[in-house]
């Protein structure tokens, strides 16, 4: 099996399938996904991995992987959400853009 075709981690099968937004937390070195209801309620003390899709041309998908560091997180958690976005990426064809974002210093791509 490809590592194109390869999912490493079992929280983000299926993902990338629809244009929308998909997030987890990190919760005990794993990706959690965040219920939608929870969306835009991020912790200072939690890292998130969000993931954007967009429709491209040709009918093909466009990934944007933000993964957002809490101010307070612990260093494992950061760790574990950079870890896990490239796992996410390769999920995904490494065909995503990875965006770092640290709490008061978001990007306007996130922000937006």
């Amino acid at each position: 099996m490809s590592s194109s075709t390869k999912v490493l981690e079992p929280a983000f099968q299926g993902v990338g399938q629809k244009v929308g937004t998909e997030i987890w937390r990190i919760e005990n070195f794993q990706p959690v996904p965040l219920p939608k209801s929870d969306y835009g309620k991020f912790y200072m003390g939690d890292s998130y991995i969000i993931l954007q899709t967009t429709q491209g041309k040709g009918g093909s998908y466009l990934y944007d992987i933000h993964f957002w560091i809490g101010k307070d997180t612990s260093q494992d958690e950061a760790g574990t959400a950079a870890i896990k976005t490239i796992e996410l990426d390769a999920s995904l064809g490494g065909r995503a853009v990875q965006h770092r974002e640290i709490q008061g210093h978001e990007s306007d791509k996130f922000l937006s």
